[in-house]
C-alpha cells in the first residue's frame, strides 16, 4: 500500500510540474496587488503572441468571443509582412481582451485597393473588447490612390468602428498615419462609434507625429465620428500632437473628435492638444493644403446637448488654419461648428495661428468668427511656468509630469 501511495505522489508532482511549465510557455499570469498591497489576486491565464503571423491570425480571426485573452510576449516588427484583407477577415469583430504588456507593434501597413473592405484598423470592428498597454510605431492604414477618391472607408489605428462596452487604455502612438474616405470618419484611435447601448472609454493616450487624412468629412485626433444616440464616450488623459485633415467642403476637423451627433454623450477631461489642420500624409498634389471649414481645437462639429457634452481641463495649441480665407469664421478653439449645446470648464488655448478674410495669418481670431472659443492665455506664445503650475492637470493620478517650461505631458 505504501509503495502504491509513493508512486501516486510522484506521479502527481510530475503532472503538476509538467502542467506548470507548459502553461508558462504560452500563457501570461496577470496578477495584481489589491489596494492595501497585502495580498495577491489571481488573474486570468492569457495566450501569448510573439510573431507577426500570430498577431495577424489573432486580429483577423472570425470567431472572437469575450473570453479570449491575449498578450504580447515581446515587441513585434511587421517589416516585410503582408497584412492581407480578404472576404473572410475584412469585417471580423473583436470581442476579447488584448494586453500589449507595454510592447511595441512597428512597421505595420494595413493596405487596401478594394472597395469591398470598408473598415480599416488593427481590428476592423470592436464590439465590447478591451485593448490596453500597447505601443504603435510607424503603423498606418493605407488606401491605394486608385480607389482613394471613389470609395468609402472609415479608419482608425485601433479600430475602423466600435460599439458595445469597449475599453481602450494606455496607448502610445508614434509616427503613425490614418487614411479614410468616408463621412463616418478617420480617427487616431477609431473612425466611427455607434450603437444605442454603446459605452466607450478611451484613456491615457499619448500620440506624437500622428497624421489623420480623410477625403470626406469628420476627422479627429482620437475619434472620427460619434453617431447619434450613443449613451457614453469618455476620453480622458490625452496628450496629442500631429496633423488632422479633411478634404470635404465641410471638413469637421477636431483635435479630439471630428463630429458628435445628436443625443450622444461625450466627456473629455485632461487633454493637451497640439494640432495643425494641414495634410502632410497624402502625397497627391490634389490634397496638399489645409482643411476647408468647421475646424475645432477640440471638436469639429457638435450636435448634442450640454447635459451630454462635458469638456474640462483641456489646453489647445497649434494652427487652426483654413484653406479658404473666407472660411476662417468657421473656426473655434473649442468647437468649429455648433448646432447643439455644451458644458466647458477650465479649458484654455495659446499660440494658435488663424487665417483671416484678408488671406493673412494672425495669432488672433477673425472678428466675425462663428466657432465656439475657450479663453486665451497668450496670443502668440505658450503660457509661463507659473501659469502651468497653477493650471488644471491633476498630478495625483500619476499619469502626468511637467517639462522645464511647465507644459504637462503624459509619462511614458
Amino acid at each position: 500500500m505504501k509503495h502504491l501511495l509513493s508512486k501516486f505522489l510522484i506521479l502527481l508532482v510530475f503532472v503538476i510540474v509538467l502542467a506548470s511549465s507548459s502553461s508558462l510557455a504560452y500563457s501570461y499570469f496577470d496578477s495584481k496587488t489589491d489596494s492595501s498591497n497585502s495580498s495577491i489576486t489571481i488573474g486570468e491565464w492569457m495566450i501569448g503572441i510573439s510573431t507577426p503571423q500570430e498577431f495577424y491570425d489573432f486580429a483577423t480571426k472570425s470567431d472572437s468571443v469575450s473570453e479570449d485573452k491575449y498578450y504580447l510576449e515581446n515587441d513585434i516588427d511587421f517589416s516585410g509582412f503582408d497584412w492581407t484583407l480578404d472576404a473572410n477577415n475584412n469585417n471580423v469583430v473583436f470581442k476579447g481582451y488584448l494586453d500589449g504588456d507595454n510592447h511595441t507593434i512597428s512597421n505595420l501597413t494595413i493596405y487596401t485597393n478594394d472597395s469591398t473592405y470598408k473598415k480599416l484598423g488593427i481590428f476592423p470592428i470592436i464590439n465590447g473588447g478591451t485593448v490596453k498597454n500597447l505601443k504603435l510605431n510607424n503603423v498606418e492604414t493605407d488606401i491605394d490612390d486608385s480607389v482613394l477618391d471613389s470609395n468609402t472607408y472609415r479608419s482608425g489605428l485601433i479600430a475602423g468602428q466600435i460599439k458595445g462596452t469597449t475599453i481602450i487604455d494606455n496607448i502610445t502612438i508614434n509616427n503613425c498615419g490614418v487614411r479614410a474616405n468616408r463621412g463616418t470618419g478617420a480617427g487616431g484611435i477609431v473612425g466611427y462609434i455607434y450603437g444605442t447601448s454603446t459605452n466607450v472609454t478611451i484613456t491615457n493616450i499619448k500620440a506624437t507625429n500622428l497624421k489623420i487624412f480623410n477625403v470626406k468629412s469628420n476627422s479627429g485626433g482620437i475619434i472620427g465620428q460619434i453617431n447619434k444616440d450613443v449613451p457614453s464616450v469618455v476620453v480622458k488623459d490625452i496628450d496629442i500632437q500631429g496633423d488632422v485633415f479633411s478634404y470635404a467642403n465641410s471638413s469637421y476637423v477636431g483635435g479630439i473628435v471630428g463630429k458628435i451627433e445628436s443625443n450622444s454623450g461625450l466627456t473629455i477631461q485632461r487633454a493637451i492638444i497640439d494640432i495643425t489642420t494641414q495634410n502632410t500624409l497624402e502625397t497627391s498634389q490634389n490634397y496638399q493644403f489645409y482643411s476647408k471649414k468647421f475646424i475645432g481645437g477640440i471638436i469639429g462639429y457638435n450636435d448634442t446637448s450640454s447635459s451630454l457634452l462635458n469638456i474640462s481641463e483641456v489646453f489647445v495649441t497649434g494652427d487652426l488654419i483654413t484653406q479658404g480665407s473666407a472660411k476662417s469664421k468657421y473656426v473655434g478653439t473649442a468647437i468649429g461648428r455648433n448646432v447643439g449645446t455644451y458644458t466647458i470648464n477650465n479649458s484654455y488655448y495659446s499660440n494658435i495661428q488663424f487665417k483671416h478674410t484678408d488671406g493673412n495669418l494672425y495669432y488672433s481670431q477673425e472678428p466675425s468668427n462663428t466657432g465656439v472659443n475657450i479663453p486665451v492665455v497668450n496670443d502668440d506664445s505658450m503660457p509661463s511656468l507659473s501659469w502651468w503650475n497653477n493650471y488644471f492637470i491633476d498630478f495625483d493620478n500619476g499619469l502626468w509630469a511637467q517639462n522645464s517650461s511647465g507644459r504637462p505631458y503624459l509619462i511614458r
